[in-house]
């Protein structure tokens, strides 16, 4: 990614897209032209994806103590508040 520039998604009642800009402005702009000229931000719920996790909110991290991989929360981000709520997102059902 370029400097200065983040990851979003924007995402209408239609579709969804991931853009890359230098703010919610730009990656609005980019996704649609009119809705930016007529300032309809409500149209979309437009979020910044985080650089580390991707926007999942959980990280694989290596424990050299015990041998084995954990999962736990993107300290980045802070999608989920414990380590615990980020396992149970991945977990399978």
């Amino acid at each position: 990614m370029g400097e200065n520039r983040m990851r979003y998604k924007l995402k209408n009642k239609y579709k969804e897209y991931i853009v890359e800009a230098k703010d919610k402005n730009e990656a609005l702009k980019k996704v649609d032209r009119v809705a930016y000229i007529e300032g309809r931000f409500d149209d979309y719920k437009i979020t910044e994806i985080c650089e580390v996790c991707n926007g999942e909110g959980v990280s694989l991290v290596f424990n050299l103590k015990t041998d084995h991989l954990e999962i736990e929360k993107c300290d980045n981000c802070k999608k989920f508040k414990s380590d615990k709520e980020a396992w149970r997102s991945v977990k399978p059902k």
